[in-house]
């Protein structure tokens, strides 16, 4: 009898042991897969990163220092626009809204940088100036950037590298890596294809550069 309750007692005890390890291990488990938005939670044994967010605009702004013609080509201009970012672009890929040479025009940058063709345009006071990518580059906007940003003043010039179709100008301060020749501007109270390219200015003006995040 004492030799069958022994055996029982064990018997009861590896199970409460057992039980107690499951149920930690489910703990652990449920934790490691708790995650949030936009971050990287693990699995057992495995590494999963969520998708992209999925934006229904492309958001346009201006960047509210001005700069020369030497930017640094387009790593450089993209930089500063990244810097310059409003809170509204957190989460979104930033580019230069800007030509740099024929191959790396505003018209293509569809292609180039997998900007959204089809979205509309929408500034950063939620105004919409064009309803997609072919609308913003056929030569004029819904409403002028005086109008549609916080901080462009009117009258404002802002450098492009654009002509009115979207595609490059010629040699825009070659490539914005030098403050000598020159480089197409825009004119902020513009909505015909002066708001891409109203001047020839000098690339030792000092300008702001528009910017788009998507």
């Amino acid at each position: 009898m004492g030799i069958v309750i022994s055996i029982c007692m064990k018997t009861k005890t590896t199970m409460y042991q057992f039980l107690v390890i499951t149920l930690i291990a489910l703990s652990a488990c449920g934790e490691a897969q708790t995650g949030t938005a936009g971050k990287e939670f693990k699995e057992p044994g495995n590494l999963i990163t969520p998708p992209p967010a999925v934006f229904s605009d492309i958001l346009f702004f201006a960047t509210d220092n001005i700069y020369l013609g030497n930017m640094g080509g387009r790593e450089g201009v993209d930089e500063i626009c990244n810097t310059e970012k409003p809170n509204q672009a957190n989460g979104r890929q930033v580019r230069a809204f800007i030509s740099v040479d024929v191959d790396d025009s505003i018209a293509n940058m569809t292609t180039n940088y997998n900007v959204p063709s089809n979205l509309p345009i929408v500034t950063t006071l939620d105004i919409e100036i064009a309803s997609n990518w072919i609308d913003l580059t056929d030569s004029s906007i819904a409403i002028s950037l005086t109008d549609a940003l916080p901080n462009m003043q009117s009258s404002s010039y802002y450098w492009t590298g654009t002509m009115p179709n979207g595609q490059a100008g010629a040699a825009p301060c070659d490539g914005w890596t030098n403050t000598s020749g020159g480089a197409d501007a825009g004119n902020s109270d513009a909505i015909d294809g002066q708001w891409l390219s109203a001047v020839g200015s000098i690339c030792s003006f000092g300008r702001k550069i528009l910017c788009i995040a998507f």
